[in-house]
């Protein structure tokens, strides 16, 4: 049987550099965010810094460890009959890459509007 490579180096960098490029976009539009509406779980009112602190911690940690457990489930599904641990990398990657653009997506919609209110 003939070994078949799932993720290359350059494929894996390539993914890599898309995840954090969205990551600091996402980044980049939620310091445009307006703090005057934003609060903590217990009420109190948000800083500016502290949504930046959320989204950061969100994003670099939160998220991450998200696509890391989602990806063993995305993993179950067949690909060109690799096993379960060539195949994991790749499909926590593209995970993450899922979960950090519809967070993007969420973020982006959010200041847009509160650019036009």
């Amino acid at each position: 049987m003939e070994k078949v490579e799932i993720l290359s180096g350059k494929k894996r960098n390539k993914l890599i550099g898309y995840i954090l490029t969205i990551a600091l976009f996402t980044l980049l539009f939620s310091s445009f965010t307006n703090d005057s509406n934003a609060t903590h779980l217990t009420g109190e009112l948000a800083t500016k810094n502290d949504i930046i602190k959320s989204t950061i911690i969100t994003l670099f940690v939160g998220l991450p460890m998200l696509g890391f457990f989602f990806g063993l489930f995305v993993n179950l599904f067949p690909y060109k009959k690799a096993k379960f641990s060539e195949k994991y990398l790749r499909s926590s990657l593209y995970t993450i890459l899922v979960l950090e653009s519809l967070f993007f997506i969420g973020t982006f919609i959010g200041s847009v509007r509160e650019f036009f209110q």
